[in-house]
């Protein structure tokens, strides 16, 4: 698993190890079907927070003394 953000189109950001934190998310495919993997396969998409999830993620920074994060983008 390997991930990279949209940046400006041309170059984005490695965010790989964020992207191993996310549990809807798999680390391995398995081979079950029919047909078989393809060597290298490309899968595009969106992670998304939502707003409630946010305030409880700012909550816990600030209990904890982290900075909290300004907007959930």
């Amino acid at each position: 698993v390997r991930g990279a953000t949209r940046g400006n189109g041309v170059l984005g950001e490695e965010i790989t190890p964020n992207l191993r934190t996310i549990n809807d998310i798999p680390l391995r495919l398995r081979d079950e079907g029919a047909a078989p993997l393809p060597a290298r396969l490309e899968v595009r998409g969106e992670v998304y927070m939502t707003l409630s999830g946010f305030e409880r993620l700012n909550e816990r920074r600030a209990a904890e003394g982290q900075a909290t994060f300004a907007n959930p983008r």
